[in-house]
């Protein structure tokens, strides 16, 4: 059996921080590996970075908490929690439960899974080649950005032309 390529392994990486802008960006969580070196982008909708950021210890406030109750009476235990999939402009993960008997691999939106897989305290993990495909992408959200002014609505598209009150429709990245 021969070793797959080192930019296609499985490396763990961790909850580094977010980077939040104004106007019509998502929040941006970042995800380093841990020498620090590789960093992941991942793009959350703005109630999950608030829940994500929210202090269990202080309010005992668990927005996940029938999730967890149900997994627990079921037996399943949420456990890994891969980057792996980019499709146009949305990322995918493929979220791991095992129990005693079974271990099940569900596909979703990294953006619905985050505050979820965080609550849980998951495992995550992604390839450096799928890291860089992420970063470059985000390099791309960030030029257009910039270029329109932050509405993210491309000059001349119907959403350019403004309402009434004159001002632009903010669209959301993902």
């Amino acid at each position: 059996m021969t070793a797959r390529p080192l930019s296609r392994r499985r490396i763990e990486v961790f909850p580094y921080g977010f980077s939040m802008a104004n106007g019509a960006a998502r929040p941006v969580m970042i995800f380093k590996d841990k020498t620090a070196q590789h960093a992941l982008p991942v793009w959350v909708h703005p109630l999950d970075a608030t829940m994500a950021l929210h202090d269990h210890a202080q309010t005992p406030i668990d927005p996940h908490g029938v999730s967890k109750a149900l997994l627990e009476k079921l037996g399943y235990e949420a456990r890994t929690c891969d980057f792996n999939e980019l499709a146009v402009h949305r990322q995918y993960v493929t979220v791991g439960f095992t129990c005693r008997f079974d271990t099940v691999n569900v596909r979703v939106r990294a953006d619905h899974a985050m505050s979820f897989c965080l609550a849980v305290r998951t495992r995550f993990f992604s390839t450096r080649e799928f890291m860089a495909r992420c970063r470059a992408l985000d390099g791309t959200f960030e030029e257009m950005n910039e270029y329109t002014d932050g509405a993210m609505v491309p000059p001349g598209s119907a959403d350019d032309q403004g309402h009434e009150n004159g001002t632009k429709t903010p669209s959301y990245m993902m």
